[in-house]
Protein backbone atom coordinates (compact mmCIF):
# COMPACT_ATOMS: atom_id res chain seq x y z
CA UNK A 1 0.00 0.00 0.00
CA UNK A 2 1.14 3.58 -0.79
CA UNK A 3 -0.71 6.43 0.87
CA UNK A 4 -1.58 9.78 -0.67
CA UNK A 5 1.52 11.14 1.00
CA UNK A 6 3.61 8.58 -0.91
CA UNK A 7 4.43 6.62 2.23
CA UNK A 8 4.73 2.89 1.53
CA UNK A 9 3.37 0.77 4.36
CA UNK A 10 3.77 -2.77 5.62
CA UNK A 11 2.23 -4.63 8.52
CA UNK A 12 4.35 -6.06 11.31
CA UNK A 13 2.63 -8.66 13.50
CA UNK A 14 3.72 -10.34 16.70
CA UNK A 15 1.22 -13.10 17.37
CA UNK A 16 0.52 -15.67 20.04
CA UNK A 17 -1.46 -16.28 23.18
CA UNK A 18 0.04 -13.29 24.97
CA UNK A 19 -0.99 -10.97 22.16
CA UNK A 20 -4.53 -12.29 22.03
CA UNK A 21 -4.80 -11.55 25.75
CA UNK A 22 -3.15 -8.09 25.35
CA UNK A 23 -0.27 -9.19 27.61
CA UNK A 24 2.83 -8.27 25.58
CA UNK A 25 5.06 -6.00 27.67
CA UNK A 26 6.04 -2.62 26.27
CA UNK A 27 9.53 -3.32 27.61
CA UNK A 28 9.74 -6.24 25.14
CA UNK A 29 8.16 -4.46 22.19
CA UNK A 30 9.85 -1.04 22.28
CA UNK A 31 13.46 -2.29 21.85
CA UNK A 32 12.35 -4.50 18.94
CA UNK A 33 10.71 -1.63 17.09
CA UNK A 34 13.64 0.72 17.74
CA UNK A 35 16.01 -1.95 16.42
CA UNK A 36 13.88 -2.33 13.28
CA UNK A 37 14.15 1.40 12.70
CA UNK A 38 17.94 1.20 12.95
CA UNK A 39 17.98 -1.65 10.42
CA UNK A 40 16.09 0.49 7.93
CA UNK A 41 18.61 3.32 8.39
CA UNK A 42 21.49 0.98 7.60
CA UNK A 43 19.65 -0.72 4.74
CA UNK A 44 18.96 2.68 3.22
CA UNK A 45 22.66 3.53 3.44
CA UNK A 46 23.73 0.16 2.02
CA UNK A 47 21.38 0.42 -0.97
CA UNK A 48 22.17 4.08 -1.76
CA UNK A 49 24.72 6.05 0.30
CA UNK A 50 23.37 9.31 -1.15
CA UNK A 51 19.70 8.61 -0.44
CA UNK A 52 17.75 10.86 1.96
CA UNK A 53 17.34 9.53 5.48
CA UNK A 54 14.25 7.50 6.27
CA UNK A 55 12.18 7.26 9.41
CA UNK A 56 9.97 4.41 10.63
CA UNK A 57 6.60 5.47 12.03
CA UNK A 58 4.55 2.96 14.00
CA UNK A 59 0.74 3.03 14.50
CA UNK A 60 -0.97 0.28 16.52
CA UNK A 61 -4.34 -0.54 14.99
CA UNK A 62 -5.33 -3.96 16.30
CA UNK A 63 -4.55 -6.50 18.97
CA UNK A 64 -1.27 -8.20 18.15
CA UNK A 65 -0.43 -6.30 14.98
CA UNK A 66 1.17 -3.00 14.07
CA UNK A 67 0.78 -0.89 10.97
CA UNK A 68 4.25 0.48 10.27
CA UNK A 69 4.65 3.46 7.94
CA UNK A 70 8.05 4.08 6.39
CA UNK A 71 8.55 7.72 5.38
CA UNK A 72 11.37 9.95 4.24
CA UNK A 73 12.72 12.68 6.48
CA UNK A 74 12.38 16.23 5.20
CA UNK A 75 14.18 16.64 1.88
CA UNK A 76 15.66 19.71 0.27
CA UNK A 77 14.75 21.33 -3.00
CA UNK A 78 15.88 20.84 -6.56
CA UNK A 79 16.72 17.27 -7.45
CA UNK A 80 15.33 15.87 -4.20
CA UNK A 81 11.99 17.54 -4.87
CA UNK A 82 11.99 16.25 -8.43
CA UNK A 83 12.64 12.71 -7.19
CA UNK A 84 9.73 13.02 -4.76
CA UNK A 85 7.23 14.42 -7.29
CA UNK A 86 8.09 11.80 -9.92
CA UNK A 87 7.75 8.95 -7.44
CA UNK A 88 11.40 7.91 -7.49
CA UNK A 89 11.66 8.15 -3.71
CA UNK A 90 8.47 6.14 -3.30
CA UNK A 91 9.85 3.34 -5.46
CA UNK A 92 13.08 3.44 -3.48
CA UNK A 93 11.14 3.02 -0.24
CA UNK A 94 9.13 0.10 -1.63
CA UNK A 95 12.41 -1.56 -2.61
CA UNK A 96 13.84 -0.79 0.81
CA UNK A 97 10.96 -2.56 2.54
CA UNK A 98 11.60 -5.63 0.37
CA UNK A 99 15.33 -5.39 1.16
CA UNK A 100 14.55 -5.86 4.85
CA UNK A 101 11.30 -7.82 5.03
CA UNK A 102 11.05 -9.78 1.75
CA UNK A 103 11.84 -13.45 1.24
CA UNK A 104 15.13 -12.39 -0.37
CA UNK A 105 15.61 -9.62 2.17
CA UNK A 106 17.51 -9.52 5.43
CA UNK A 107 15.14 -11.46 7.68
CA UNK A 108 14.18 -13.97 4.98
CA UNK A 109 17.80 -14.74 4.11
CA UNK A 110 18.83 -15.18 7.76
CA UNK A 111 16.14 -17.84 8.17
CA UNK A 112 17.01 -19.40 4.79
CA UNK A 113 20.67 -19.79 5.77
CA UNK A 114 19.65 -21.41 9.07
CA UNK A 115 17.29 -23.84 7.32
CA UNK A 116 19.58 -24.82 4.44
CA UNK A 117 23.16 -24.30 5.70
CA UNK A 118 24.98 -22.03 3.28
CA UNK A 119 27.84 -23.65 1.35
CA UNK A 120 29.08 -20.87 -0.93
CA UNK A 121 28.10 -17.67 -2.70
CA UNK A 122 28.82 -16.23 -6.13
CA UNK A 123 28.19 -13.01 -8.01
CA UNK A 124 25.80 -13.79 -10.88
CA UNK A 125 24.97 -10.27 -12.12
CA UNK A 126 25.64 -6.66 -11.15
CA UNK A 127 23.96 -6.16 -7.80
CA UNK A 128 22.88 -9.82 -7.51
CA UNK A 129 24.51 -12.53 -5.37
CA UNK A 130 23.57 -16.21 -5.43
CA UNK A 131 23.64 -18.24 -2.21
CA UNK A 132 24.10 -21.99 -2.68
CA UNK A 133 23.24 -24.35 0.17
CA UNK A 134 24.83 -27.70 1.00
CA UNK A 135 21.79 -29.48 -0.45
CA UNK A 136 22.10 -27.54 -3.73
CA UNK A 137 19.23 -25.13 -3.00
CA UNK A 138 19.88 -21.70 -4.52
CA UNK A 139 18.69 -18.24 -3.62
CA UNK A 140 19.42 -15.06 -5.59
CA UNK A 141 19.47 -11.95 -3.42
CA UNK A 142 20.42 -8.27 -3.76
CA UNK A 143 24.10 -7.74 -3.00
CA UNK A 144 23.06 -5.03 -0.53
CA UNK A 145 21.56 -7.81 1.61
CA UNK A 146 24.97 -9.50 1.72
CA UNK A 147 26.46 -6.27 3.06
CA UNK A 148 23.75 -6.05 5.73
CA UNK A 149 24.40 -9.66 6.78
CA UNK A 150 28.07 -8.80 7.31
CA UNK A 151 27.38 -5.81 9.57
CA UNK A 152 27.45 -6.81 13.26
CA UNK A 153 25.24 -3.85 14.18
CA UNK A 154 22.54 -5.01 11.74
CA UNK A 155 22.72 -8.61 12.99
CA UNK A 156 22.42 -7.45 16.61
CA UNK A 157 19.39 -5.32 15.76
CA UNK A 158 17.80 -8.20 13.84
CA UNK A 159 18.22 -10.33 16.95
CA UNK A 160 16.44 -7.63 18.99
CA UNK A 161 13.54 -7.58 16.53
CA UNK A 162 12.90 -11.33 17.03
CA UNK A 163 13.70 -11.27 20.76
CA UNK A 164 9.99 -11.10 21.77
CA UNK A 165 9.60 -14.59 20.26
CA UNK A 166 11.73 -15.97 23.08
CA UNK A 167 9.16 -14.82 25.64
CA UNK A 168 6.14 -16.74 26.85
CA UNK A 169 3.04 -16.54 24.69
CA UNK A 170 4.64 -14.96 21.57
CA UNK A 171 4.84 -17.56 18.81
CA UNK A 172 5.57 -15.76 15.54
CA UNK A 173 6.60 -12.57 13.82
CA UNK A 174 5.06 -11.75 10.46
CA UNK A 175 6.01 -9.08 7.91
CA UNK A 176 3.32 -8.30 5.34
CA UNK A 177 4.70 -6.04 2.60
CA UNK A 178 2.22 -4.43 0.23
CA UNK A 179 1.72 -6.63 -2.82
CA UNK A 180 4.18 -9.24 -1.60
CA UNK A 181 4.14 -12.58 0.16
CA UNK A 182 4.15 -12.43 3.97
CA UNK A 183 7.39 -13.46 5.66
CA UNK A 184 6.94 -15.42 8.89
CA UNK A 185 9.57 -16.08 11.55
CA UNK A 186 8.47 -18.62 14.14
CA UNK A 187 9.74 -18.92 17.69
CA UNK A 188 11.78 -22.12 17.05
CA UNK A 189 13.70 -20.21 14.35
CA UNK A 190 15.09 -17.50 16.64
CA UNK A 191 18.47 -19.32 16.99
CA UNK A 192 19.07 -18.31 13.36
CA UNK A 193 19.55 -14.75 14.60
CA UNK A 194 22.23 -15.50 17.18
CA UNK A 195 25.67 -14.20 16.27
CA UNK A 196 29.11 -14.72 17.74
CA UNK A 197 30.56 -11.60 19.28
CA UNK A 198 33.62 -10.39 17.40
CA UNK A 199 36.92 -10.73 19.25
CA UNK A 200 39.22 -7.75 18.88
CA UNK A 201 42.25 -8.49 16.74
CA UNK A 202 45.66 -7.11 17.68
CA UNK A 203 47.16 -5.47 14.57
CA UNK A 204 50.59 -4.86 16.06
CA UNK A 205 52.75 -2.13 17.56
CA UNK A 206 54.64 0.80 16.04
CA UNK A 207 57.51 2.57 17.85
CA UNK A 208 57.78 6.20 16.79
CA UNK A 209 59.78 9.33 17.61
CA UNK A 210 57.64 12.39 17.04
CA UNK A 211 56.86 15.91 18.14
CA UNK A 212 53.62 16.46 20.02
CA UNK A 213 51.80 19.51 21.32
CA UNK A 214 49.83 19.42 24.56
CA UNK A 215 46.11 20.05 24.37
CA UNK A 216 45.02 18.91 27.83
CA UNK A 217 47.12 17.91 30.84
CA UNK A 218 45.73 15.45 33.39
CA UNK A 219 47.18 15.40 36.89
CA UNK A 220 45.04 12.52 38.13
CA UNK A 221 46.92 9.25 38.42
CA UNK A 222 46.23 6.98 35.46
CA UNK A 223 44.45 9.62 33.41
CA UNK A 224 45.54 10.34 29.88
CA UNK A 225 46.87 13.53 28.36
CA UNK A 226 45.33 14.92 25.20
CA UNK A 227 48.04 15.48 22.59
CA UNK A 228 48.27 16.49 18.93
CA UNK A 229 50.74 15.63 16.18
CA UNK A 230 49.68 18.70 14.20
CA UNK A 231 46.98 16.88 12.23
CA UNK A 232 45.27 14.52 14.70
CA UNK A 233 44.38 14.85 18.37
CA UNK A 234 44.36 11.80 20.63
CA UNK A 235 44.63 10.66 24.24
CA UNK A 236 47.89 9.09 25.37
CA UNK A 237 49.17 7.50 28.57
CA UNK A 238 52.36 9.13 29.87
CA UNK A 239 54.73 6.44 31.20
CA UNK A 240 57.89 8.55 31.56
CA UNK A 241 58.13 8.60 35.37
CA UNK A 242 60.98 11.10 35.41
CA UNK A 243 59.00 13.54 33.30
CA UNK A 244 55.91 13.11 35.51
CA UNK A 245 58.01 13.76 38.65
CA UNK A 246 59.29 17.02 37.10
CA UNK A 247 55.70 18.00 36.32
CA UNK A 248 54.62 17.25 39.92
CA UNK A 249 57.60 19.28 41.24
CA UNK A 250 56.62 22.21 38.97
CA UNK A 251 59.93 21.92 37.16
CA UNK A 252 58.02 21.69 33.90
CA UNK A 253 55.82 24.59 32.85
CA UNK A 254 53.75 24.48 29.68
CA UNK A 255 52.60 27.23 27.35
CA UNK A 256 50.46 27.08 24.27
CA UNK A 257 52.54 25.88 21.33
CA UNK A 258 55.13 23.98 23.39
CA UNK A 259 56.36 20.81 21.72
CA UNK A 260 57.39 17.56 23.37
CA UNK A 261 59.75 15.40 21.34
CA UNK A 262 58.83 11.90 22.45
CA UNK A 263 59.34 8.22 21.96
CA UNK A 264 55.83 6.90 21.40
CA UNK A 265 54.21 3.45 21.11
CA UNK A 266 51.09 3.06 18.97
CA UNK A 267 49.14 -0.19 19.34
CA UNK A 268 46.08 -0.88 17.15
CA UNK A 269 43.18 -3.30 17.38
CA UNK A 270 40.55 -4.18 14.81
CA UNK A 271 37.05 -4.07 16.30
CA UNK A 272 33.59 -4.46 14.84
CA UNK A 273 33.26 -0.67 14.72
CA UNK A 274 36.67 -0.05 13.13
CA UNK A 275 40.24 0.55 14.28
CA UNK A 276 40.93 1.26 17.94
CA UNK A 277 44.31 2.91 18.62
CA UNK A 278 46.09 3.14 21.95
CA UNK A 279 48.89 5.69 22.34
CA UNK A 280 51.63 5.58 24.99
CA UNK A 281 54.37 8.17 25.55
CA UNK A 282 57.30 6.05 26.77
CA UNK A 283 59.87 8.84 27.07
CA UNK A 284 59.88 12.62 26.72
CA UNK A 285 63.21 13.34 25.02
CA UNK A 286 62.96 17.13 24.91
CA UNK A 287 60.60 19.91 25.93
CA UNK A 288 60.78 22.63 23.28
CA UNK A 289 59.16 25.87 24.47
CA UNK A 290 57.00 27.82 22.06
CA UNK A 291 58.51 30.91 20.46
CA UNK A 292 62.17 29.90 20.88
CA UNK A 293 64.38 32.58 19.35
CA UNK A 294 65.58 31.90 15.82
CA UNK A 295 69.30 31.61 15.16
CA UNK A 296 70.56 34.55 13.10
CA UNK A 297 72.45 33.63 9.90
CA UNK A 298 75.78 35.27 10.91
CA UNK A 299 78.76 35.11 8.53
CA UNK A 300 82.44 34.47 9.39
CA UNK A 301 83.70 37.98 8.49
CA UNK A 302 84.29 40.65 11.17
CA UNK A 303 83.87 43.43 8.63
CA UNK A 304 80.78 45.59 9.01
CA UNK A 305 78.08 45.14 6.38
CA UNK A 306 78.19 47.51 3.41
CA UNK A 307 76.16 50.72 3.77
CA UNK A 308 72.66 50.67 2.43
CA UNK A 309 72.21 52.37 -0.92
CA UNK A 310 69.32 54.63 -1.77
Amino acid sequence: MVTAERRPEFVLTYDGEALQAHRMAVADLAPALLALGEIFHEANEASDPNAPRVSLEIRAFDSGSFDVTLSLAQTGVGQDLLRFLTGQDTNALVNLIALVTGASGLFGVIVWIWRHRLSRQERVAPGVTRFIAEDGTRLDIPSAVVELLQRPSVRRNARRVVAPLTGEGVDLLRFEPAGGEPLVVEAPETPAFEIAEMVERDLGIQNLTMGLTITTVSFAEGNKWRLSDGEHTFFATIKDEGFLRRVDARQEAFRKGDVLRCRVTLQQWQTETGLRPEWTVDQVLEHIPAGRNMTLPLGDSDEPPPPATG
